[in-house]
């Protein structure tokens, strides 16, 4: 399909951008939006469980007196010379009396202090101990219930023909969890879920009980637990992001072990896992024994039956007969631990992880699966390491698998100046390492067969403006999936930003991805490797007319290049409204967006808001129209309710838009959810 844009419409965006500029006045920023919607645009697999980010995980909040490196790390707003003035300050000064002290921090600018005072509390260290009665009855229980639904069908002149009998589409999609939570020890949750489609209410039941900060026992879960381990080398299954601007968005942190809030239903571990804590001593156990999804095979070919499997699930999709079939059809068993000592900057761990299942591992015999695990076991040992000082901030790990193959991802980050940090990550790992649920940044899927050097830049030129950027060099040395040979490729972002108050915000990016891949001719007999470049330009534009209103417009351009094929041209166009009047108990979003794409390699990425917890980032790819309306009321103190409506309406590649012999592509979406806090 041709790109074409009328020239009218090119002539409504400018007037439309030069009318916002008039009406400059901030902006709402969300920062995690841009990192997430980023992180896809450039087909970065590590960006994990985005729908992880649970709602406990949104408020909760540390005493400032106790928190650790480790959970300053993990709000994601702070760089290591923050953190690392933030404990040279308490350790100097003492004990925080008022939050307001964190405006003596050397580094803590007020954008810094804003961002990060909502997650800090004041408490005496000589508040008596509270016995467990006082703890449930001080806590929040919450209850949430999320549905929603799709449908389909062809729009044909002034008639809409909706496909009611798609079995994959039919139905609804359930959710419900409770959970309690008590900001100082105690917090347990269930959840229950079902996908459309999926004729059982609870196809998947999840839960947790955790207590913290009992004496040595820093943290204990029985239950539903995702481990996350240094680097992501050995195993990574929480919130993980991948190549962005964000100057630690690369760095691992965060506890080992944390509770499984999310809906995934295949990658969490279920059992028992515990963190004791001793001075400067810290000893992580874990063991879990859950089903989970996989494709098994029964070769009954050979003498003696084989059973073999071929493929794990991930997608926790049981609306068809092969999906039931695979659903907790295999048996994981986990056991391991992590031993970490803190010696001044220096913190040093050491990891172990052995996975097991019913039957051995066999994947196709195909080049790039050659050195598959092919067994029904495996084990993984790692070294981590992060040394935090006034001057650099160093960290790394190094793994080895059972074949004592080897993998290494070292990195550091530096600030050169008040106004400029560097992050700069190496990673060299062998072909044949694998570690089962591991999530590294690499641009692999998985952390196997690569060799690269990330570099990001941040520059603060001043209050208004800032730049930043990263260029990421990579090289595949055995073949792979798409690719028959050795694969080269690069990442290069750039985007400038210009904040002329605080209402207002405008950033120009630009994003270029270069690889090879496989190609054929109609001659050929086998593929050939071509050189592949995928660019995009985006112009965004964020500003508040009112104290009540926050508009949003963007405008993006895509071009993907394949070596002796027609290339094809995308193009994204949207505006959004944000409706939160002051002092009332509800809020509304409109966007309505208009793309067209030559194909699926010139889609574009848009993050959408929606109802808390819940991330929409569709990809938006042939000729059409999305649109969408998400509101929010607060019935009472204890009672919310949201509700989002998106239409879209699509002309699929190589049809005419709006042919009357071919017709549209409808498709309605709902969701509507309830929170309740008692």
């Amino acid at each position: 399909m041709i790109f074409k844009i009328k020239v009218q419409t090119l002539y409504f965006i400018f007037c439309l951008l030069l009318i916002s500029i008039e009406g400059f006045s901030q902006i709402e920023t969300e920062e995690n939006e841009l990192e997430i919607e980023n992180g896809i645009n450039t087909e970065d697999p590590t960006i994990q469980n985005p729908n992880e980010q649970p709602l406990q995980e949104r408020s909760s909040s540390f005493n400032i007196n106790k928190i650790n490196e480790t959970e300053l790390f993990s709000l994601r707003l702070l760089t290591p010379i923050q953190i690392n003035q933030f404990l040279l300050y308490r350790k100097t000064m003492g004990p925080f009396i008022n939050l307001l002290e964190l405006q003596a921090i050397p580094y803590w600018d007020t954008q810094t202090i804003r961002k990060t005072t909502p997650n800090l509390y004041i408490e005496s260290d000589q508040k008596l101990i509270p016995t467990l009665k006082q703890e449930i009855k001080t806590g929040e229980h919450l209850i949430l219930y999320r549905t929603g639904w799709t449908s389909s069908g062809i729009q044909k002149g002034s008639s809409t023909i909706f496909n009611s009998n798609n079995d994959k589409e039919k139905g609804y999609k359930q959710l419900m969890k409770y959970s309690f939570k008590n900001n100082h020890a105690l917090r347990w949750a269930a959840t229950i879920e079902k996908d459309a489609g999926e004729q059982n209410w609870a196809d998947h039941i999840s839960g947790y009980g955790m207590i913290k900060d009992k004496g040595i026992l820093k943290t204990l879960i029985i239950g539903d637990y995702l481990l996350c381990i240094g680097q992501g080398l050995l195993q990574w299954q929480g919130y993980a992001f991948g190549k962005s601007n964000n100057i630690i968005g690369g760095y691992r942190q965060g506890e080992t072990i944390r509770p499984h809030t999310g809906s995934d239903e295949n990658r969490f571990h279920r059992g028992i896992s515990m963190t004791l804590t001793k001075k400067n001593i810290e000893l992580t156990l874990f063991a879990g024994r859950e089903k989970i999804d996989a494709n098994v095979i029964r070769d009954s070919t050979t003498f003696q039956p084989f059973i073999y499997i071929s493929a794990f699930q991930t997608s926790g999709l049981h609306n068809s007969t092969s999906t039931i079939a695979d659903k907790n059809a295999v048996t994981e068993k986990i056991i391991g631990g992590r031993a970490s000592m803190q010696y001044r900057e220096l913190n040093i761990g050491i990891n172990h992880l052995y996975t097991g299942f019913d039957y051995p591992i066999k994947k196709r015999n195909i080049p790039y699966n050659y050195f598959s695990i092919n067994t029904n076991h495996w084990q993984n040992s790692s070294v981590d390491f992060s040394f935090n000082t006034k001057k650099v901030f160093l960290f790394g790990e190094m793994a080895i698998d059972q074949q004592l193959n080897k993998a290494i991802n070292i990195g550091l980050i530096k600030s050169l100046d008040a106004k400029l940090d560097v992050f700069i990550l190496y990673r060299n790992i062998n072909k044949a390492f694998r570690s089962i649920q591991s999530n590294a940044m690499t641009q692999n899927t998985e952390a196997n067969n690569e060799r690269g050097l990330y570099t990001c830049v941040n520059l603060q030129l001043n209050a208004k403006n800032k730049v930043d950027g990263y260029i990421d060099s990579y090289i595949n040395s055995w073949p792979g999936y798409f690719c028959d040979g050795s694969r080269r490729g690069n990442n290069i972002a750039i985007q400038y930003t210009w904040k002329p108050n605080k209402k207002t915000e405008c950033y120009l990016r630009f994003q270029q991805d270069n690889k090879t891949e496989n190609g054929r001719f109609e001659s050929d007999k086998t593929n050939r490797l071509l050189f592949t470049s995928l660019s995009k330009i985006r112009l965004n534009l964020s500003f508040m007319p009112s104290q009540s209103i926050i508009v949003r417009e963007r405008v993006e351009l895509s071009k993907y290049t394949k070596e002796y094929q027609q290339e094809e041209v995308g193009f994204l166009s949207y505006i959004e409204v944000i409706f939160k009047p002051l002092l009332k108990p509800f809020s509304f979003s409109i966007r309505t967006s208009i793309f067209e794409t030559g194909g699926y390699h010139s889609r574009i990425y848009s993050y959408e808001r929606d109802v808390l917890s819940y991330y929409s980032i569709p990809a938006l790819y042939d000729k059409g129209m999305r649109n969408y309306v998400l509101a929010e009321y607060k019935l009472t103190k204890q009672l919310t309710i949201w509700f989002k409506w998106i239409f879209s309406k699509t002309a699929p590649d190589g049809l005419n838009y709006g042919n009357s012999s071919f017709g549209y592509m409808l498709k309605k979406e709902g969701r509507l959810q309830i929170i309740w806090k008692l």
